[in-house]
């Protein structure tokens, strides 16, 4: 089986295709080969700069401190002073101002790049192959540079912000790949034509800046010291973003408070509008210089009559705009979401998206360039006008229909009207809201940065643009005794572009960005009036845009509670808290610590109980701060210190074993010099005073014998009496000089003293694995009695022992041991690090397995770790509207139940968002039991009061609350019992009374 798995994937590699006869290959073999042999060598290339960059990680750590230790000095004598807040935020709308302008000028490149390519050909072919190429080649390229480098760069980004600014953790969405891929991606979306907007993209741009930024800047000062600060900063981020797009500061803060936040914090509104102008006036600045306008001008440059703006009569024309926004806002919505189904759900097309992921983005940017081909379809749709130029001349304050324009005026209008053809301007304008109104919920889903916003506005706009040319022809000279002379249709068109996106997104922001876009804050009443109206709609139709992204994605977002859901209030927090809670006690050893985070992988904080009988809640301690505990418990270091610790107390062993050996060697010596001290010469041996001395034989010369020759024969005896009084000296002194032991053995035969060393028996090793070379070379020097000279030792053996020992040391120089810790790189392996290795002295695996076990078995030590002495706590009895409020306004992430201070359950985002869904969907209904206790309580809420108190007993030496319930029986249900219950400390537990 396995074999034809294999065989089968080799053929799957080589494109082995199945026909009716045989089978065939439609790869060549020496093609796979090379491509084989390509990635063999990409493989080896990486590996040999994987080296070089291990190698010059040193050196890239040291001036990297140097460099920000100079940053760190610059800050603390500049901006630090000024505040770091200011600087941070004015230079975050800077680089932003300068990001959304760069994006502006490479798609307007584009954008004009395209329609010069489609003028310049004559062929309708080549125009209609100029026309689709650009786009297409653009989609494309943002479709697959996005999926190869960050996917999380796809569509808005606003519910992602929205998610994270609810205290959600979302991998990968605020990194700086995440960003390079949202910024290219979204300069080819908007250069390619496509009905996509960059709002949403550049919020999300913003929020991944700021956070970069207090990156950088933690690492040599703490600008982002906690959560709640990180919240703050997005929250400026969002600001900025929008500022940067429309040059709306004000609308900028809204936007910040409305969509990314629940609760704002009002600390926050200075940073927003700080921040704001900065990239406002920064990207009208750069728009100024290099785009030679004569002054600071708004984005899309009205001229509408100031001193008469509009008469209250318009204002019926103006509610009615707002609810055409709201329906059409909640259908948008709706048809969105059912067309982003339809394609999940899709057979046909989930086999083409799983076979080819360019396949689908090719066919729908083909079919909608095509739609906008300038001699077809476009030419009813305004199709050679970029986005900007379109919604420039929807805003323009004269009539299309009247005949007494200007040659300027002509040319706005026959961009949208051709010559020669036959439509009118109505026909045209409800033909462009209709096609925009579908294209751009299809361009959404192409899988590429994205914002809907931009598009829907010109929706509305062209709606509104619509029914101000209708009133404009209707009433030529203003609505009857009215103080106007004229209708103003740029006036609808303003409010209807501001209603459809309100109807959208679900917001009032949009409103004053239209003024601030405009210039034009003549028209806010009736903007407004028009916005209200369509958000009042649509919020009882649909969720907004950017919710129902959340719902389709399933992000871990916190819903609101709908108010008619009177539920709850009797829902709480018991009904729906985990009660199987991880936790910490101070009793445990490092070894259950160990465990526990092994189970626990995903808790990043774990509660601290006093002990698992009382369950007492003291505190809180982040995941990171136990795993410093446990590996600086078996750390390498301290292994190693336990191995040197061991070594050196097995050499003191030794060296004193072999001290008590030369000991009594040198004492049979000076007995024996003492017994012949009469002789004129003497030597050593078994023999009498008076023997013979033995007969001397010619033995071979021993290389480790060192000879002195002496030229006074006389001093033979006082030399051997020096000699033996060098032997003798104290332990202490004779080890000072060196490790070997030097003996003077005076020969009487040849009149000359021979000085032998003698080599220690320890030998330095990697291991304490070499007793029996130990006790061989032990025993080589142990074995010469006091009778027996060094030099009539056996040669062969007394070099064999040198040679050991020479060897030994020779190896334990030049060699090294790799140190690994499998128990510590399982820990590690689970939270994702490497654990560093070292070389030197180690324990064996027996005894490195034997210390582990003895050092986790000792109780933690709690005294450096940081604990947080009052993390977040509930009461079993919370009402879940009072926990969801708490949730979203101090953006906790859990918080535990408590029961007297025990600790009972906690409560995490997660369940709280599960029991949310459920009570708005009328799944999850409150307990009989507390149903029933909550009745009884409010029923006999007299007789609780009017109950005379029970008063304890005064020779109890426990203290003890008297609680009185009253409970109606079940064998008579009108008849009523008082029951009383004594709580009593000591024993904690509730005892019946009479």
């Amino acid at each position: 089986m396995a074999n034809e798995n294999n065989g089968n994937s080799l053929s799957n590699e080589l494109g082995y295709e199945h026909t009716l006869i045989f089978g065939r290959f439609i790869r060549n073999l020496s093609d796979f080969a090379r491509e084989e042999a390509k990635k063999v060598k990409e493989f080896e290339s990486r590996q040999v700069f994987a080296k070089h960059w291990d190698r010059t990680r040193k050196v890239r750590h040291k001036w990297g401190n140097k460099v920000l230790y100079g940053i760190a000095w610059f800050w603390d004598h500049s901006f630090a002073k000024i505040g770091e807040d200011w600087v941070f935020l004015a230079l975050l709308g800077v680089l932003m101002a300068c990001l959304s302008f760069s994006i502006d000028y490479g798609a307007n490149l584009c954008n004009k790049a395209r329609i010069w390519f489609y003028e310049y050909m004559e062929n309708m072919f080549l125009k209609y192959l100029a026309w689709i190429s650009l786009p297409v080649f653009l989609v494309l390229f943002s479709v697959g540079f996005v999926h190869l480098v960050a996917p999380q760069a796809i569509g808005s980004g606003i519910p992602e912000m929205k998610t994270i600014m609810r205290g959600f953790v979302l991998k990968e969405y605020l990194t700086f790949k995440t960003m390079v891929a949202k910024v290219v991606g979204l300069t080819a979306a908007l250069g390619s034509n496509m009905p996509v907007g960059k709002e949403g993209p550049l919020v999300h741009i913003a929020s991944i800046m700021a956070t970069l930024m207090s990156k950088l800047i933690t690492s040599f000062r703490g600008i982002s010291e906690n959560e709640t600060r990180t919240i703050e900063m997005l929250a400026a981020a969002s600001a900025v973003g929008v500022a940067c797009c429309y040059a709306a500061p004000i609308g900028g803060v809204l936007f910040s408070i409305e969509v990314t936040s629940v609760y704002f914090a009002i600390r926050n509104y200075w940073r927003g509008f700080f921040a704001g102008v900065f990239g406002a006036v920064m990207y009208r600045l750069l728009a100024f210089w290099y785009n030679h306008e004569v002054t600071i001008t708004t984005i899309y440059k009205t001229n509408f009559q100031i001193d008469y703006a509009y008469d209250p009569a318009e204002l019926l024309i103006y509610a009615f705009i707002g609810a055409f926004g709201g329906f059409t806002g909640a259908l948008f919505v709706c048809l969105q979401r059912q067309y982003v189904t339809f394609i999940r759900n899709n057979k046909i097309i989930k086999k083409i998206l799983a076979k080819n992921r360019f396949i689908y983005p090719f066919v729908m940017t083909l079919f909608i360039a095509s739609i906008d081909f300038p001699d077809g379809l476009g030419q009813f749709l305004g199709a050679r006008m970029t986005p900007k130029e379109q919604i420039t001349t929807l805003f323009s304050n004269f009539t299309w229909t009247s005949d007494d324009m200007s040659l300027k005026d002509s040319e706005v209008v026959h961009k949208w009207i051709q010559k020669d053809s036959d439509s009118n301007l109505f026909q045209n304008l409800a033909l462009f809201s209709f096609v925009n109104f579908f294209l751009t919920m299809t361009a959404t889903t192409l899988g590429m940065p994205a914002g809907s916003l931009i598009p829907v506005f010109r929706v509305g706009a062209a709606f509104g643009r619509a029914i101000g040319e209708a009133m404009a022809t209707w009433f030529p000279y203003g609505l009857p005794n009215s103080a106007v002379p004229h209708i103003i249709p740029g006036g609808y068109a303003l409010a209807g572009a501001a209603a459809t996106s309100a109807g959208v997104t679900h917001s009032l922001f949009i409103s004053v960005v239209v003024c601030e876009m405009t210039g034009q804050f003549k028209h806010i009443i009736p903007v407004m009036l028009s916005v209200l109206i369509s958000n009042a709609i649509a919020s009882l139709l649909q969720p907004s845009f950017y919710d129902s992204i959340i719902v389709m994605k399933k992000l871990p977002y916190l819903p609101d509670i709908i108010p008619s859901k009177s539920q709850a209030y009797k829902i709480y927090v018991q009904d729906f808290m985990v009660r199987d809670v991880k936790y910490l006690w101070r009793t445990m050893t490092y070894k259950q610590l160990q465990q526990l985070l092994k189970e626990a992988k995903k808790i990043r904080i774990f509660p601290l109980v006093d002990s698992p009988e009382s369950m007492i809640l003291i505190g809180s301690i982040q995941r990171h701060e136990l795993v410093t505990l446990v590996q600086s418990q078996i750390c390498d270091r301290k292994r190693i210190d336990e191995a040197l610790r061991r070594y050196k107390e097995a050499r003191e062993r030794a060296l004193s074993a072999e001290r008590c050996a030369i000991k009594s060697n040198t004492n049979s010596i000076s007995s024996d010099l003492v017994y012949s001290k009469s002789s004129p010469c003497f030597f050593l041996d078994s023999g009498l005073h008076g023997a013979t001395p033995p007969v001397e034989k010619k033995k071979k010369k021993n290389r480790f014998e060192i000879t002195k020759v002496v030229d006074e024969y006389k001093k033979r005896y006082d030399e051997g009496c020096t000699s033996l009084e060098k032997a003798v000296m104290p332990q202490e002194h004779h080890r000072k000089s060196s490790i070997f032991s030097l003996f003077q053995i005076h020969d009487s035969s040849k009149h000359k003293t021979s000085a032998v060393h003698v080599k220690s028996a320890i030998k330095r090793s990697n291991s304490f694995c070499q007793d029996k070379e130990k006790k061989e070379d032990s025993q080589v020097l142990c074995d010469l009695t006091p009778n027996q000279s060094l030099s009539a030792c056996d040669s062969s053996r007394l070099r064999q022992a040198f040679e050991s020992i020479f060897r030994a040391r020779k190896n334990s120089a030049s060699g090294s041991i790799l140190i690994t810790d499998p128990i510590t790189e399982g820990l590690a392996g689970s939270l994702g690090k490497k654990v560093p290795q070292m070389r030197g002295i180690d324990l064996n695996p027996e005894e490195r397995e034997e210390w582990e076990d003895k050092e986790l078995s000792q109780t933690i030590c709690l005294l450096d770790v940081t604990i947080d002495p009052s993390p977040f706590q509930l009461v079993e009895r919370t009402p879940l509207i009072k926990a969801h409020s708490m949730f979203s306004m101090l953006n906790v992430t859990h918080a535990y139940v408590t029961a007297i201070g025990k600790l009972v359950g906690v409560v995490a985002l997660k369940e709280l968002r599960k029991a949310t869904e459920d009570i708005n969907a009328g799944l999850l209904r409150p307990r009989l039991d507390t149903f029933r206790l909550d009745n009884e309580c409010d029923s006999n809420k007299d007789t609780f009061e009017t109950m005379p108190t029970t008063t304890t007993i005064a020779s109890d030496p426990c203290p003890s609350v008297s609680i009185i319930i009253e409970d109606e029986e079940k064998e008579e249900p009108k008849r009523s019992s008082i029951r009383s219950y004594k709580y009593r400390a000591c024993d904690d537990s509730f005892a019946k009374t009479d």
